[in-house]
């Protein structure tokens, strides 16, 4: 009765270097402005790394946080308002002491004409890459965005850079949440962002380093 035993318990040890062990997978929720840079650090990273398994999720720095909040997986928050992080570090979530600031951008103003700054309809939308997209289309005269995202318009042109006294600076604190901060591989994902390699992909795409 125990050789078929013994022989099945062979055959999974002979088996098993043909199903290695899945990749580590490393949530990231990071604010939409950040989508091209931070696509590029993950192709990257994962070149050095072909065992981990960055998966961004971007969208709007508050919508990220209220998913969060819900229960969905993050081990990396990056935002484009600190004001998020201190939500989610008073909902008790985040690894306080993991808490840097990973890059900083300015206000710009872009369209497809010249237009009158006085009396224009202001239209909301999602998030700094849904405005880029109406301002491109020609749908809005229009779009108050990031400097680093007009480096990505088709059609549109840049209008006016916002004089920096009239908006705080904005900063793009990054973090590990409690989850991420017991993850290895979320840890090292989260040192090589301030990598100086990384930091180069920064600048690459527009970011200032602080």
């Amino acid at each position: 009765m125990r050789k078929p035993v013994i022989s099945l318990l062979l055959a999974a040890l002979l088996l098993s270097p043909l199903f290695p062990a899945a990749a580590a997978e490393i949530r990231i929720s990071a604010a939409a402005s950040l989508t091209n840079v931070v696509k590029a650090l993950v192709a990257d990273y994962q070149q050095e790394h072909p065992a981990s398994r960055p998966l961004p999720n971007f969208a709007a720095s508050g919508a990220l946080a209220k998913q969060i909040v819900a229960g969905a997986p993050a081990d990396i928050y990056v935002a484009a308002d600190p004001n998020w992080l201190d939500y989610l570090q008073q909902q008790g979530l985040l690894a306080a002491d993991s808490r840097k600031t990973l890059a900083q951008n300015s206000l710009v103003l872009v369209g497809t004409t010249e237009v009158e700054m006085a009396g224009n309809r202001l239209i909301m939308a999602k998030d700094v890459r849904q405005a880029l997209l109406y301002a491109d289309r020609g749908e809005v005269d229009a779009a108050l965005v990031y400097r680093t995202d007009a480096l990505l318009v088709q059609q549109a042109k840049l209008l006016l850079a916002v004089p920096q006294e009239l908006y705080p600076q904005i900063r793009y604190p990054a973090v590990l949440t409690k989850a991420g901060a017991v993850k290895p591989e979320a840890r090292t994902f989260f040192d090589y962002l301030f990598s100086p390699a990384a930091q180069q992909v920064f600048r690459q795409h527009g970011f200032v380093l602080p």
